[in-house]
């Protein structure tokens, strides 16, 4: 089987996913436009020409974002196209070893995760139709590259049907998430929505959207918001251009002032690197050996201005070591005595993120007094892998 064939079974997943992220921008972009020209019918001659100009820098934007995004999977491509080709001894080995167990390989693809580290991809099928546990291969693989190989998703066993198996290092971390949430009192929707979710690369994230206002429509925003980063990631695109097209979609719409906050934490699992990314976020903590530090605030949500919010921390996460974010309802409670959240938070004496997160939500109700908006708290700890 050619080069271009293991490159199309190979990358399947990764080039779907930027087609569904153009369709869902365009889609966007389709129902700005169709509200932006049946209100120009109704509209005086000034307002039509403000429209026009509202629909030209529109399509400017959108045009631009688009062929950004159409580089990068050119570029993605190439890119799979040129780490095709792997050390052919070290392939070699591979083949005749599974071939001596009665498993034939019929292609056999290296690449790296988006944090750099190996992948490899395999089609196999048993010769004897006899099964196979996908582990053993993993075993073999880590035996011949001296690195801890795992399977990633997909088949447990193989037998005389050609399958596809894939494999990656081993991440150094394991993540432990929790979160707690209230909806505002009177609403039945919440404005608020959250991710908590492995990719399966190395990377995790932790995020809360905020929609402005409360109730459907802030749900709503926040969904959409939060979709759009997850296809981002599955599609091995940088954060930082997500954020960039949520404020386009959200700003091309600002005659609907329709606004949303975004706090993302990303995640390197090999390397405990963690990046903060905060959009009209409130104030973040983290916590090493029962400390508790803060990570800034950022008032400048999606959609406000053309430009986003440049707001980009680093930090370098140890085993042990946990990081709470909270949404505008928790902190909003205590905007006038932080300290008061410090001490509660000191005084939650659990490891368990989930307790932690429910313990926090029910300081800001207590200080409440009632539930006054949507409150939303996510907490992750991080663990060293036991050798």
């Amino acid at each position: 089987m050619g080069r271009k064939e293991g490159i199309e079974t190979y990358t399947r997943s990764r080039l779907i996913g930027y087609a569904q992220l153009l369709q869902e921008i365009a889609q966007e972009y389709k129902a700005g436009q169709k509200r932006a020209e049946g209100e120009e019918e109704a509209c005086l001659t000034r307002s039509s020409l403000l429209l026009r100009e509202q629909e030209r820098e529109n399509t400017t934007i959108f045009a631009g974002f688009v062929m950004d995004t159409s580089k990068q999977l050119e570029n993605l491509a190439e890119t799979e196209f040129a780490g095709s080709a792997v050390c052919e001894r070290q392939k070699k080995r591979i083949v005749k070893l599974l071939k001596e167990e009665g498993i034939s390989v019929l292609e056999f693809y290296r690449t790296s995760n988006r944090n750099g580290y190996l992948e490899i991809g395999m089609v196999v099928k048993s010769e004897n139709h006899c099964y196979y546990d996908v582990m053993e291969i993993a075993d073999l693989l880590s035996e011949i590259t001296h690195k801890s190989m795992l399977p990633v998703g997909g088949h447990a066993y193989i037998h005389s049907e050609p399958v596809v198996v894939c494999f990656q290092e081993e991440a150094t971390y394991r993540i432990f998430g929790g979160f707690a949430k209230a909806t505002k009192e009177g609403e039945e929707v919440s404005g608020d929505n959250y991710i908590l979710r492995e990719f399966g690369d190395g990377t995790y994230l932790a995020a809360i959207a905020d929609g402005m206002g409360s109730g459907v429509l802030a749900g709503e925003d926040s969904e959409r918001t939060l979709s759009l980063v997850e296809k981002y990631i599955e599609s091995s695109l940088p954060l930082r251009d997500c954020i960039r097209a949520c404020n386009e979609l959200f700003y091309m719409n600002r005659e609907e002032e329709r606004t949303v906050s975004l706090d993302l934490m990303e995640l390197n699992q090999y390397t405990g690197e963690c990046h903060f990314y905060k959009c009209g976020a409130s104030a973040s903590y983290w916590i090493r050996h029962g400390q508790i530090h803060e990570i800034a605030a950022d008032r400048q949500p999606i959609g406000l201005s053309s430009v986003p919010s440049e707001f980009d921390e680093v930090l370098y996460l140890e085993s042990g070591d946990t990081v709470i974010l909270i949404s505008d309802g928790i902190a909003e409670e205590f905007y006038e005595r932080p300290e008061l959240l410090r001490a509660g938070m000191e005084q939650l004496k659990t490891e368990n993120p989930t307790d932690l997160a429910t313990g926090i939500l029910e300081l800001a109700v207590k200080a409440a007094g009632a539930i006054r908006d949507d409150m939303t708290v996510l907490v992750v700890s991080l663990y060293q892998e036991d050798n």
